[in-house]
């Protein structure tokens, strides 16, 4: 299942929320029923919070940007994308602030931070120690993520579809 899938689907307080709303409207445009339909859409007030507040994540992401990768019109676009599924972009480089990585990566106005001196592999521990959510990776190519991160379901890989998918352990399928 992808992370769109997963984000979009509604909740039980949504729907509720929407009927609310939509019966309350329906009434208060009856003259005789108006009073029900205030009570119904102030009733929507609350669910309509939750509904926000349950939809408002900060949720940092993390790619990695290494010297053999291309920086090009493909790269910036996976940073865009890869960008869209959280708050905040985190781009990872194994060079230093003098490093062409390091110029390229914060010259790009979708990046929120660039993390220097990144190592190859990124476990869960270093996730955590940056508080970021996920590391994204282009389809097939999760040899950045240690397997700590897949076996903690962190690893989403970007397809050329645009579609985002948890990428699990292989060590996970056997008996």
């Amino acid at each position: 299942m992808s992370i769109f899938a997963l984000s979009s689907q509604a909740d039980h307080v949504g729907k509720a929320k929407q009927t609310f709303e939509m019966v309350g409207t329906s009434l208060f445009m009856i003259l005789k029923c108006r009073i029900a339909g205030i009570f119904l859409l102030l009733l929507a007030l609350p669910l309509a919070y939750e509904s926000v507040r349950r939809k408002i994540q900060n949720r940092a992401i993390f790619v990695h940007y290494n010297s053999f990768d291309t920086f090009d019109h493909k790269m910036l676009t996976f940073w865009m994308q890869c960008k869209s599924l959280g708050s905040k972009l985190v781009v990872g480089v194994s060079g230093n602030a003098q490093s062409i990585e390091f110029l390229n990566a914060s010259s790009v106005s979708c990046v929120d931070e660039v993390l220097l001196e990144t190592p190859a592999k990124v476990d869960v521990k270093f996730l955590e120690k940056h508080d970021i959510s996920y590391y994204v990776c282009p389809a097939g190519k999760t040899k950045g993520a240690a397997e700590t991160i897949l076996l903690a379901k962190q690893c989403l890989a970007l397809g050329d579809d645009n579609v985002a998918s948890a990428v699990e352990s292989k060590g996970v399928h056997k008996k």
